[in-house]
């Protein structure tokens, strides 16, 4: 006992440093807003009349998006609109929001435990939620309604004019136990418990999803609310896929409101993905189809081959000094096997999202069934691990910790070969060096492969549907026939390598660079990394001067503006 007080009298000063950090980053943080709002004062005059509606919702409540929020609406009260701005103030019971449940680890969480804010470190600490609410109203919200651009719309004022019927909660916690629930239900569950299916004898899953059940209720209610008074003319949100949030975007669709959905790019400093779909889902859209429609300019072109070839290029061998053991391996496997088949699974948080899953149930079960497939085919399977897996996602379980929880003996198959994310093992190479057929559940590789050239097997929806650049099974039976025939010298890929590889190259220059908009607040590639964690990626230096926000001074930020502007109705 006094050793354990010893310890935590040692921590004090380590504990008053980190507090004082903090404290001087906020300060730093509201030194930048009060500069924007000087700079948006000169640059942008809103209009007399602003007769029109734009909301945007926020699904994370930092400091950072509300002040986005700000920005954007003062642009669009120059061309007539009123911006209200969603903000969830603690109301929400997991997840992005303040009242999140739990930090993962190996056991299963237990909410009624925890406290703790999920992902949001000092932020939350430092600003819990009534304290983020003042907050906002001192630095945005009294400035946004003075220059008439913008209202902050707080959850709990809402809640408190439509409280939520305790008895709504109890009947559908009933239904989803008999196995009736929403996609966003399930997505949500997915995406927190690490792709895992639910299962409805968890308890812990049953109490995640009561606080789903809850999170879709004030979604529902703050979606009656906002959609139905004052008219709403475009529905913007922060990616637009999960329980918390996918809801008032679907209910925006529902009325026929049009809707945005952005998000950071994190292959280009400071530009966001604008789009009418989640980034993450295939996105053969109007906007898509105009620009598949005219040939690829050339400097577009070459700009994306740059990309592509700089990305495939030969690693540094510090980056690269587990691959020749791995190579090894494969060489010794292969004379046994008649192919080799590689799986890329992406993230398992990123990828537990069931509207992508066209196939399979989910990301393990197209692991588990592709190497049962392998085993009873003769086919060694190399299951490449996402490298961000062990570092800015380490705290949700890897593709192979829940294949591993599916099939206990998974090192030990003669025919499976995993290769951890902390392996230094370039992909690119050893596609090209030992690979008959790569397959991809979603993730860049889907159009980087057949880029390369090699051909590539798409198994779930994803953003290059539909795009030709792969082999696209419509079925099981398809996909198992693929995987026993595509080679990158068999006739039916050869056929197509050309065409497949100019789709890649089309796709990309969309995915990448067309379909991605400049803005000023976003982070620079060099804060946008891995070792940058959580939300201090978005606080990064922004380009505070009159020429970046002035979309008469700067063509890119006038793109952006009139992106969101042109979808509204």
């Amino acid at each position: 006992m006094i050793k354990r007080a010893a310890q935590q009298i040692l921590r004090i000063p380590e504990r008053l440093c980190a507090h004082w950090a903090t404290h001087q980053n906020v300060r730093e943080q509201e030194r930048r807003i009060h500069q924007l709002q000087s700079i948006l004062e000169q640059t942008a005059t809103p209009s007399s009349t602003t007769s029109k509606t734009i909301v945007i919702g926020l699904v994370r409540l930092d400091r950072f998006f509300p002040t986005f929020a700000m920005t954007l609406s003062r642009f669009f009260a120059q061309k007539g609109y009123r911006t209200r701005v969603l903000i969830d103030d603690g109301q929400m019971g997991h997840w992005d929001m303040w009242r999140a449940g739990a930090q993962r680890d190996d056991q299963l969480v237990r909410f009624r435990q925890q406290a703790a804010t999920l992902h949001l470190g000092d932020v939350a600490r430092i600003h819990p939620p009534p304290a983020m609410r003042g907050w906002i109203e001192k630095h945005l919200g009294r400035w946004a309604s003075n220059q008439s651009a913008c209202e902050y719309v707080f959850y709990s004022d809402i809640l408190s004019r439509r409280p939520l019927d305790p008895a709504e909660h109890a009947w559908r916690l009933g239904q989803a136990r008999q196995g009736h629930f929403s996609d966003v239900f399930l997505s949500s569950h997915r995406r927190f418990h690490g792709g895992r299916d639910l299962d409805l004898e968890n308890q812990d899953h049953l109490e995640y999803g009561a606080l789903s059940i809850k999170n879709e209720m004030i979604s529902e209610t703050v979606a009656h609310e906002i959609f139905q008074t004052p008219s709403t003319h475009l529905y913007i949100t922060l990616d637009g896929i999960y329980t918390t949030f996918g809801v008032l975007r679907n209910k925006a669709s529902d009325q026929k409101i049009p809707n945005l959905i952005f998000q950071p790019n994190g292959f280009t400093s400071r530009h966001l993905y604008i789009g009418e779909k989640p980034y993450a889902l295939s996105d053969v859209t109007p906007h898509w189809e105009q620009f598949a429609s005219h040939p690829l300019p050339d400097e577009l072109a070459q700009h994306t081959r740059d990309f592509l070839n700089k990305r495939s290029a030969p690693p540094d061998p510090e980056r690269n000094r587990d691959y020749a053991h791995i190579a090894k391996i494969i060489k010794q496997k292969k004379t046994r096997f008649k192919r080799v088949i590689a799986l890329f699974p992406n993230l398992t948080w990123d990828g537990a999202v069931v509207e992508r899953d066209t196939l399979f149930s989910g990301l393990g079960d197209w692991m588990k069934k592709t190497v049962e497939w392998a085993g009873q085919n003769n086919a060694l399977v190399v299951i490449r691990e996402h490298p961000q897996a062990p570092t800015v996602h380490n705290q949700h379980e890897s593709a192979l910790a829940l294949l591993e929880e599916w099939v206990p003996s998974l090192r030990l198959l003669e025919h499976v070969l995993p290769i951890d994310g902390t392996q230094q093992v370039n992909s690119y190479q050893l596609v090209r060096e030992w690979i008959d057929c790569p397959v991809v559940y979603n993730g860049t590789l889907g159009v980087e492969i057949p880029f390369m050239p090699f051909p590539v097997v798409i198994a779930s929806g994803s953003p290059y549907n539909g795009k030709g650049v792969g082999f696209e099974p419509c079925n099981r039976d398809d996909y198992f026939n693929l995987l026993a025939t595509v080679t990158p010298n068999a006739p039916l890929y050869l056929e197509r390598r050309e065409s497949m590889r100019d789709h890649a190259l089309k796709a990309a220059a969309y995915q990448f660079f067309f379909n991605s908009y400049y803005c000023p607040l976003m982070p620079t590639l060099a804060t946008f990394q891995p070792s940058v964690r959580g939300h201090d990626r978005y606080w990064s230096p922004w380009d505070l001067s009159r020429d970046s926000l002035d979309p008469g001074r700067n063509a890119g930020w006038k793109r952006t503006i009139d992106r969101f502007l042109e979808s509204a109705r």
